[in-house]
């Protein structure tokens, strides 16, 4: 097939970012014949290759919404948590240095253009609240404010690093005390409950 009418094919399912396999089932040719055209289309600049068997139209990689939608894409199941949450809601002031989430599979980093895309690993008991978020011609997963505070304190926890002492108690304080207890109680580790619980305990008194 012709690259325009590959184009068009792509856009008319919504495969912004699309795997070779993906591509294969459009095209019907063999994985030799889909790996060459790939390579021959992202040097000529048609598409941008985001890793080893991944791909994306690149008139859409822009924005911070298309940032999530790559992350999530790049290594499943994941979803937006951490510091690029926390500053996606303002509890800490500045932008998170690399895009970082959480997953159920093996702690990875990949770079993509510049930007580091890190994964953290919880258990899949843990793996829950986030929420849907479509934005134009994207969705993707993103944390709930509270889980994306206690996945945080999880791994400063868990690292033995202390929380960021910029973090917006204001903000904090506004959250859903219910919903971060019950997040704190999905970890099942009884050091874990009783250092968050004690940290949120002296950030309300601010």
């Amino acid at each position: 097939m012709k690259w325009i009418d590959v184009q068009q094919k792509l856009k008319s399912l919504g495969l912004i970012v699309f795997s070779l396999d993906e591509l294969r089932r459009i095209t019907g040719e063999s994985y030799s014949t889909t790996a060459q055209q790939l390579s021959r289309w992202s040097k000529k600049g048609y598409l941008i290759r985001l890793r080893k068997s991944l791909y994306m139209l690149p008139e859409f990689h822009k924005g911070e919404e298309m940032l999530f939608f790559i992350a999530n894409k790049l290594y499943l199941p994941s979803y937006i948590s951490l510091e690029t949450a926390l500053s996606y809601y303002n509890i800490i002031p500045e932008t998170a240095a690399n895009m970082t989430s959480v997953t159920t599979r093996t702690t990875r980093n990949f770079t993509s253009f510049g930007i580091i895309y890190k994964y953290r690993t919880v258990s899949p008991e843990v793996f829950t609240g986030y929420m849907i978020e479509q934005k134009y011609e994207v969705s993707y997963l993103l944390a709930e404010p509270e889980k994306a505070l206690i996945d945080y304190l999880y791994f400063c926890y868990r690292d033995g690093t202390p929380p960021s002492d910029r973090i917006d108690w204001e903000t904090v304080n506004k959250m859903r005390k219910e919903r971060l207890v019950q997040f704190i109680n999905l970890f099942h580790k009884k050091r874990f409950q009783t250092f968050t619980e004690e940290y949120l305990k002296n950030a309300y008194k601010r």
